[in-house]
């Protein structure tokens, strides 16, 4: 089994720092099904809205391209490039924080900051996340 496998349940997928990478869920069949964190990434495709501030919305492209967009103020968008990794197999730079091995992440560069993300819960509808360096829990909904 590769180490970037996460298994799901009817499309929702549960990430968490406390929930391993390959985590087990049954279908309604009671079978297992795997996901690569590609096929992942796939699903994350789309344009975020944060539901504690409905006026910021994150788009992530499947280039791995990213634009951060604030209504109301043209100055403040910005872009930047957006991975994920499993927590199991990190790059150095990574690995050197300590980060659980259990864990989904996503790191996010922006204007030559980069911030990492552990996902902790997500669906087609529905990606939350927590800011790691700001411990700051972030839900967001789709809207494209």
């Amino acid at each position: 089994m590769r180490k970037n496998r996460i298994r799901h349940l009817l499309a929702a997928i549960v990430i968490a720092t406390t929930i391993p990478a390959a985590a087990y869920a049954a279908d309604a069949a009671g079978q297992t099904a795997t996901i690569s964190l590609d096929q992942l990434k796939g699903m994350m495709v789309g344009t975020w809205q944060n539901l504690d501030e409905t006026g910021f919305t994150r788009q992530l492209n499947a280039d791995g391209t990213c634009i951060d967009r604030f209504e109301g103020d043209a100055s403040a968008t910005s872009s930047g490039v957006w991975m994920l990794y499993d927590g199991r197999a990190l790059p150095p730079f990574l690995a050197a924080r300590k980060l659980p091995a259990e864990g989904v992440y996503m790191t996010l560069s922006e204007h030559g900051d980069l911030y990492t993300f552990a996902l902790t819960a997500f669906s087609p509808q529905s990606l939350q996340m927590i800011n790691i360096d700001r411990k700051m829990r972030l839900s967001f909904g789709r809207l494209k």
